[in-house]
């Protein structure tokens, strides 16, 4: 029994059990989810006219001229090319369900960069409990084409590639890697229109899915791809500016944590009112 604020109120030791009970079940939950950290390096190549570049890269955002230091030897006729101090940023995350890459190219394009098709691609490691894993592999192809001497004129730019899942998050689950890829196909085409021809001046997007079933489990891996194209500010069709959005997800319809959090929960209510009455 105790006394609050003038009102007394009755204590049960069975009432600090079932606490005690509660906190005992949820508490191992939270240390159960696997870690989300690729403090590994991931590794990158930057492939344009049979010259590769490779690179170790952190994740964190930085332009392609801090991750492959000077792109000499390459043609700059392509449109991740640099130009100075700026260059096109990349920024990568992953864990053993997810996948993040955005790239961002600053620069224009014009038709002395839609020669030649760049691509960039690479394997993402991660930590486990078992120790380092790769975990996704991707590929991104970008190319550019901009038509200014046969008409009709146009201006392209297209990004293709796959993402893929080289990691079995659930082996318990029976699963296996690799799975199959997620492929991608963007593209945006913006016309010369009229006589004489103009460009309309937008924003352009296109955006893409895929999906597969992971082998042998009972979880799908997923893809969203993004395509923004800023065209065209300037009479002779250049591309402003583009950026390229990847986002991959191994779904868990019911995780395994949330699913004995939720059953253990609801044991224990059942019990502490068929003991109690409450």
């Amino acid at each position: 029994m105790r006394t609050i604020c003038g009102a007394t109120v009755l204590t049960s030791n069975r009432g600090h059990s079932f606490t005690h009970w509660l906190i005992a079940i949820v508490l191992p939950l939270f240390f159960l989810t696997p870690s989300h950290s690729h403090a590994n390096p991931i590794s990158l190549a930057l492939l344009v006219d049979g010259v590769i570049k490779t690179a170790g890269f952190a994740g964190a955002a930085m332009t392609l001229t801090e991750i492959f230091g000077g792109l000499g030897g390459q043609a700059d006729d392509h449109p991740l090319y640099s130009v100075g101090d700026s260059s096109p940023t990349l920024s990568i995350s992953a864990s053993e369900t997810t996948f993040n890459l955005l790239l961002k190219q600053p620069n224009d394009v014009s038709e002395f960069e839609d020669d030649l098709p760049a691509v960039l691609s690479g394997i993402v490691k991660i930590n486990t409990t078992t120790g380092p894993a790769d975990a996704w592999r991707f590929s991104l192809t970008i190319e550019a084409d901009n038509d200014t001497v046969f008409p009709p004129l146009e201006t392209s730019l297209d990004a293709q590639g796959f993402v893929q899942h080289i990691f079995a998050p659930h082996p318990e689950m029976n699963e296996i890697s690799p799975a199959p890829a997620l492929n991608y196909d963007l593209g945006v085409s913006v016309p010369c229109l009229g006589f004489p021809c103009t460009y309309t001046t937008s924003l352009r997007l296109d955006s893409e899915t895929d999906e597969n079933r992971h082998p042998n489990g009972p979880h799908m891996d997923s893809l969203g791809a993004d395509l923004q194209v800023q065209c065209c500010s300037t009479q002779i069709g250049n591309i402003d500016y583009f950026n390229v959005m990847l986002e991959a997800n191994h779904i868990i319809p019911e995780p395994s944590a949330l699913l004995a959090l939720t059953t253990g929960i609801a044991f224990l209510v059942s019990n502490y009112r068929r003991n109690y009455g409450r």
